[in-house]
């Protein structure tokens, strides 16, 4: 799992849709949903990316997570 914010910066420049695919799983595992909403959009999952943006709205990590 490591640390998110250096894969991230690490892999920013990078196109390949299956590179934002594994790292929108471990930004999930880890709770990590601002970068998860990159790497979604990176992928090119646009309907993906709103739901996590509304899925923001919830307080709570947990009811964020299972959106």
């Amino acid at each position: 799992v490591g640390n998110m914010d250096e894969a991230f910066k690490a892999v920013k420049q990078i196109k390949s849709p299956d590179v934002w695919e594994n790292m929108a799983h471990m930004c999930i595992k880890t709770k990590r949903l601002d970068v998860a909403e990159y790497c979604i959009g990176n992928m090119g999952h646009i309907r993906g990316a709103r739901a996590l943006r509304e899925a923001s709205a919830y307080a709570e990590v947990d009811a964020r997570v299972g959106m």
